[in-house]
């Protein structure tokens, strides 16, 4: 008789598993009563593991999960970057007939969404929030710095060229 070590064992097993005998005796007991059971116990012991992880994998894969977890994102994002909710950016947006605060045009820059929401502009210095812009609206105001000498500047020179 061969005493077998763990790791022998182990490789042993797994060649047997793996063997034709090894199938068919594996298929006959889970076709049995006793196989049965223990793959219903097996199952039930993993049911709210796995069922929790798939139903969420199921909602986020339909369009209402997409919509709910993009809603979460941009919530989570106004609240970390202004400290502002997403009820407040609702309110903000509805104040101004959803368009922009300069040139009152809705956003109409598309990304992989849909159409991209209205930025919400706010001091760099005081960090308060002024309203909501579009994305060139947004864009001036950064490229000037929020400077209004820049931007007197900019309007001198267009109505210098403007014939």
């Amino acid at each position: 008789m061969i005493l077998l070590t763990n790791m022998n064992r182990k490789e042993y097993f797994k060649n047997w598993r793996l063997s034709p005998h090894g199938k068919a005796s594996r298929k006959k007991y889970n076709k049995s009563d006793k196989g049965k059971l223990a793959q219903k116990r097996w199952r039930q012991s993993l049911k709210g593991k796995i069922s929790a992880k798939k139903r969420k994998e199921k909602y986020l894969s339909t369009s209402k999960g997409k919509i709910k977890s993009i809603e979460q994102h941009k919530g989570y994002r106004l609240n970390k970057e202004y400290g502002l909710s997403l009820m407040q950016y609702n309110r903000m947006l509805l104040k101004q007939n959803n368009k922009c605060a300069i040139c009152g045009k809705s956003e109409i820059i598309k990304n992989f969404r849909g159409t991209r929401d209205l930025s919400v502009d706010h001091n760099h210095k005081t960090k308060k929030i002024r309203g909501l812009l579009c994305g060139k609206c947004n864009s001036i105001l950064g490229f000037c710095n929020d400077s209004i000498i820049i931007l007197n500047k900019i309007i001198k020179y267009i109505k210098k060229y403007n014939h």
